[in-house]
C-alpha cells in the first residue's frame, strides 16, 4: 500500500542520472540511513531548486511505492555552511564519507544533534570534525580507558582498544588523549573554544580510525583524503 512518511534529513550524497532523476542518500533523524529519488531538482522551475546539496537539512515527506521511495515534498531547508577554503572542503569530504560508514551502527540520538549543531551553528569544520569524531568514539564505546593509566609522555593502544601504557603498538601523545576525554566530556560549544594543533587533530583522526577498523571492521580512510589534498596543495605551491 502506498503511503507517505515525514522525516528530518542530512544529505550526504547525491548522484544524477541522464533522465533528470537523482538518487539521494541521507542520514534520517528517525529513519538512518535512506535512499529516494528526486526527479529535475536542478531545473530553474523546480520547487527543489536548491535545496537538494550535500550536507543540507531537509524536512521532507517521502512517498513510498511499492518498491521506491521518491521525495515529495520539502516543508523546511537548512543549507550547510559555505566552504571557504581547501582545509574546509578536505574536512567536508571527510565527514561525508564518516556519516555514510558510521550509519550502518546504532547511533544515538546525541550523534545526531551533534552533526545538526555543526551545520545550523554553521561552525567550522576545522574545529569541529575532531569533536565529532571523539564523540562517536564515546557513542560506539571503541574509546575505553586501562584503570591503572598513569602520566607519561606517550600512550599506547593495544587491539581491544584501550589506551595504556606501553602495551600496545600505536601511540599518540598525552596532549591529545587530554583532548579526546575533554571533547567526549563536554558540549560542542565548550570544545570550540578549546585550540587544538594539526598534529591532535591528525592523532585524533588516527585513534577514530584504527579503533573503528579493530572493532567494527569498518575502514574508513582518511589518510588516502590527507594524501590527495596534500598533493593538491603541493601542486598549488610549485606553479
Amino acid at each position: 500500500m502506498n503511503k507517505f512518511s515525514r522525516d528530518e534529513f542530512i544529505i550526504i550524497r547525491i548522484t544524477d542520472y541522464k533522465d533528470h532523476k537523482s538518487i539521494v542518500k541521507a542520514l534520517g533523524r528517525r529513519s538512518g540511513l535512506i535512499s529516494f529519488s528526486v526527479n529535475k531538482h536542478k531545473n530553474f522551475k523546480s520547487k527543489f531548486t536548491g535545496k537538494i546539496n550535500k550536507l543540507n537539512i531537509i524536512n521532507a515527506e517521502l512517498f513510498h511505492s511499492e518498491k521506491h521511495l521518491y521525495l515529495s515534498n520539502i516543508n523546511q531547508t537548512i543549507h550547510a555552511p559555505t566552504i571557504k577554503n581547501m582545509q574546509e572542503y578536505q574536512n567536508q569530504q571527510k565527514l561525508l564519507m564518516l556519516l555514510e560508514k558510521i550509519s550502518q551502527y546504532k547511533v544515538e540520538n546525541n550523534i545526531y544533534e551533534t552533526i545538526y549543531k555543526i551545520i545550523t551553528k554553521k561552525l567550522s569544520l576545522n574545529t569541529s570534525l575532531p569533536i565529532l569524531l571523539c564523540k562517536i568514539m564515546h557513542n560506539l564505546n571503541i574509546f575505553e580507558q586501562d584503570k591503572r593509566l598513569h602520566q607519561a609522555n606517550h600512550l599506547y593502544i593495544n587491539n581491544k582498544g584501550i589506551i595504556n601504557n606501553k602495551e600496545g603498538p600505536i601511540k599518540i601523545s598525552t596532549n591529545t588523549y587530554k583532548i579526546i576525554q575533554f571533547y567526549i566530556q563536554n558540549k560542542i560549544e565548550l570544545c570550540q573554544r578549546l585550540k587544538i594543533h594539526s598534529e591532535n587533530k591528525y592523532e585524533i583522526e588516527f585513534v577514530f580510525t584504527h579503533l573503528l577498523q579493530t572493532k567494527y571492521n569498518t575502514l574508513v580512510n582518511f589518510r588516502n583524503l590527507n594524501d590527495i589534498f596534500n598533493n593538491i596543495q603541493l601542486h598549488n605551491q610549485t606553479h
